[in-house]
This record gives structure tokens, C-alpha cells and sequence, in this order.
């Protein structure tokens, strides 16, 4: 039986074997965004037991929340990606999706560096997230939450009052609040299937954006970034007993208020709440804990999933964008952050992306990958090439 166009093109890409200098080409191209990739990870984990250290504070924590971020994300993620993938294959025509499946991961695999550029981000993503959540727990410890207060007074000068109002009078009803305490829950569960699939099915050049997009958006964002602005955010402010609490009075009414009618369920924004705050006045080391305001991470992962998002499908593009802008809402809405929060997160992203794409252009990664795509003769050739550019 002849092979439909797409199960050739999945073909090629194990049975035309690059020269032996593609193949060190290969090695150096993937280097230019591993490697740097790979040691930014390390020293923020060496900066995480340096600080937990000083806390005296052992490296078992570490471990223990990286065991913990794959005991609860690998299984499901592995089988999702793998549906996912089946969808895939079938939506483009072939009729054996397993074995263009297995033509895929054959193809990831069959170097050494190929299958390091698609094992290790996955590796480094629990490791990141890991580190990070250590520091973020660690952060009041070495500054204060200073800035509230500025950050009160740019939301008013750019919105003219507190934005939480606005949101309050356009969406204020229960059912909104709880669809977006919901889906800004949601959104952590969503990172471990993003990382599979651009490890695996995206193109190499999509794979290299994405993950140093990623990985310093954490590092720049969540982690300098959460130091140089420390600040709480407004659901931590009463109790707190800072002087400007009043003004989120109302806000925080109402959140309490729709959480009553919840009963056993609640709010997850307030149960999270409660759970944060015992875990900072009591000085607990407790994993995915800790308090940090400006800037958003929700937002900033939100936009670099809108920038990836629109490198797979244009409509996909549009459904992300339109679920970021929710929960950019949502994180106001919910008094988890100022609005500046989310501004400064997504126009930072916004930088790191189109500049992780100069650093690829310039580094010659483009054209090491181009040179390596395999040429294919014959029938199925147009679509064999573009297969080998998406994989």
C-alpha cells in the first residue's frame, strides 16, 4: 500500500541521514541555546541553596519540590502530548498516526545532541520551577514589600481609579468571579503540557525560542524581577496591616463574600490566600508557597504561551490570546495583583521573545538548521521538506 505524502515525509526524516558535518553543525547549533540555557539554570540553582542555606535550610527541599512538580505532571502531561500528537498525525492525512509518532521521536533521537535538545528542557523546566519556588518563599527574608504603594498609585494614574472597581462593575457577579478563580488556578497545570510539546513536536527553531523565552522569563521576571519590585499585592494588605488597605476593602468584601456562597469549595483565591499567608508569618519551608506581587508571573507565561501559541495555528493563537487577556483580568479581579503587575510582565515577555529571536538570527543558529534539513527527491518531496522543517 503507498504511504500518504505525510507518512513519506516522516520516513525521510529517519532514512536521509545527514553528512557527517550536518551532524557537527547539528551539535552546534542546539549548543547555542542549551548550553547558555543550562547554566542560567544551574547558578539560579546554585543561588536557591545558597539562600536556603543561609536560612538553614537544607538541599532536600529542592528535591522534594522538583519530585513533586513530576509525580504530579508527568504521567498526565506524557498522555495528553501523546493524544495530542495522535490528533495531530490524523489531521494531516496519514493513516498510520503510531508509526508517524514513532518516525517523530526516532527522528528527535537518533544524535546525540537531538536528543538532548529534546530531553533536556525537560529536565530543566521542573528544575527552574523548583529553584524558583525556593527563592520566591525566601524573598521577604532578604527585602521587604516596599513598593505597594507605588504600584496603588500607577494603577490610579493609568485607570483613573483602582482598576479592581472596574472590573467589579462590568463582571462583579458570582458566576464571573468563580469561572475566572477557576481558570486562573488552571493556568499553572498548563505549563508542563506546553514544555512536552514544543520538546517533541515542535520545529527546532520554535523549540529553541520557546524554551530560552521560558527560561528567562522565570529567571528575569520571577526571580530578579520579584527582588528589585518586592511587594505583596493587594489580597495580602489588611493582613498585613498596611495604611492603604482600605481602598481594597470592598474588593476583598466581595471575594469573601462569593466564597461564602461556595460552601466547602470556595474561592480558590482565598483558600491559596489563607494558605500563603500561615506559611509567611509562620516562616514554614513548604512547597509552592510563598508571596510575591510585581511582577506577574501568571501574565507573563499567559503572553509567552499567546507568542507560541500563534507559531502553531493562527485560530489557536486567537483562543490564547483571548484567555490571556481573561486572566489578566482575572489576576485584578481576583486581588492577586495591581494591574501594573500584568503591564510590566507582558511587555517584558514581549522583549524577551523578539529578542531571543535576534539572538538566534545573529548566533547563526538559522542558518546552521537550514543547512541541515534533508533534501528529498520524488514523489512527496515538497511535502517530506516540510515535514523535516517542522520537526
Amino acid at each position: 500500500m503507498e504511504m500518504m505524502p505525510i507518512d513519506r515525509a516522516a520516513a525521510s526524516l529517519v532514512a536521509t541521514a545527514p553528512p557527517e558535518i550536518a551532524r557537527r553543525r547539528r551539535m552546534s547549533a542546539e549548543a547555542i541555546w542549551l548550553i547558555p540555557c543550562t547554566i542560567i539554570v544551574l547558578a539560579v540553582v546554585a543561588i536557591a541553596m545558597t539562600a536556603a542555606a543561609a536560612r538553614g535550610v537544607g538541599p532536600g527541599v529542592l528535591i522534594r519540590y522538583y519530585a513533586v512538580i513530576w509525580q504530579g505532571a508527568g504521567p498526565t502531561t506524557a498522555l495528553t502530548v501523546l493524544c495530542a500528537g495522535l490528533i495531530r498525525a490524523i489531521a494531516s492525512g496519514t493513516r498510520t498516526p503510531f508509526r508517524y509518532l514513532w518516525l517523530v521521536a526516532k527522528s528527535r533521537l537518533d544524535t546525540f545532541w537531538g536528543a538532548t535538545a529534546t530531553i533536556a528542557p525537560l529536565v530543566l523546566w521542573p528544575t527552574l520551577l523548583a529553584a524558583f519556588g525556593l527563592l520566591k518563599l525566601l524573598l521577604p527574608d532578604y527585602t521587604p514589600f516596599r513598593y505597594d504603594a507605588a504600584f496603588m498609585r500607577a494603577d490610579r494614574w493609568l485607570f483613573g481609579t483602582d482598576p479592581w472597581r472596574i472590573t467589579h462593575a462590568i463582571a462583579g457577579d458570582g458566576t464571573a468571579t468563580i469561572l475566572m478563580d477557576r481558570l486562573y488556578t488552571a493556568w499553572i497545570m498548563v505549563i508542563p503540557f506546553t514544555t512536552l510539546w514544543f520538546a517533541v513536536f515542535a520545529s527546532r527553531r520554535d523549540r529553541a525560542r520557546y524554551f530560552t523565552s521560558f527560561i528567562l522569563s522565570w529567571v528575569l521576571l520571577g526571580v530578579a524581577g520579584a527582588y528589585l519590585g518586592s511587594s505583596a499585592g493587594p489580597t495580602f494588605l489588611a493582613l498585613m496591616e498596611h495604611p492603604d488597605a482600605g481602598r481594597f476593602a470592598g474588593l476583598m468584601q466581595r471575594l469573601q463574600f462569593t466564597d461564602a456562597l461556595q460552601g466547602d469549595r470556595g474561592l480558590d483565591a482565598i483558600r491559596w490566600r489563607d494558605l500563603l499567608w500561615h506559611t509567611y508569618a509562620n516562616r514554614q519551608i513548604a512547597i509552592g508557597m510563598g508571596i510575591s506581587a510585581m511582577p506577574s508571573m501568571h501574565n507573563a507565561i499567559s503572553a509567552l504561551r499567546v507568542f507560541s501559541a500563534y507559531r502553531i495555528n493562527i485560530w489557536l493563537g486567537h483562543a490564547v490570546l483571548l484567555l490571556s487577556a481573561v486572566i489578566y483580568v482575572a489576576s485584578i479581579h481576583l486581588a492577586w495583583h495591581y494591574a501594573v503587575d500584568g503591564i510590566v510582565s507582558m511587555l517584558a515577555v514581549a522583549v524577551i521573545w523578539f529578542g531571543v529571536d535576534y539572538y538566534l538570527r545573529v548566533t547563526g543558529f538559522d542558518a546552521r538548521i537550514a543547512a541541515e534539513t534533508p533534501v528529498t527527491a520524488g514523489r512527496g518531496a515538497p511535502a517530506a521538506a516540510a515535514a523535516a522543517r517542522s520537526i
